[in-house]
């Protein structure tokens, strides 16, 4: 098992997100449509595209729930 030597989520003192954000983040994914796009999501919370793609594909965030299908994911 990998030991994390970071703190992870709102445990970092530089996170923009906070937890509940990434799981509604995913949320919003899983729903789709307009308002659930990386892109519309970036630009809701502050972030980059990529925040979001890594947050749903569950790169980061991994304790906020799991990941979900590239599909679903669009810019």
């Amino acid at each position: 098992m990998k030991r994390q030597s970071y703190n992870a989520g709102a445990a970092n003192g530089r996170h923009v997100l906070t937890d509940t954000d990434a799981a509604v983040i995913r949320h919003a994914v899983r729903l789709g449509g307009k308002r659930g796009t990386a892109a519309a999501l970036a630009r809701q919370y502050g972030v980059a595209r990529s925040t979001i793609t890594r947050i749903v594909r569950g790169e980061t965030w991994k304790h906020t729930g799991g990941t979900i299908h590239d599909s679903n994911i669009s810019g």
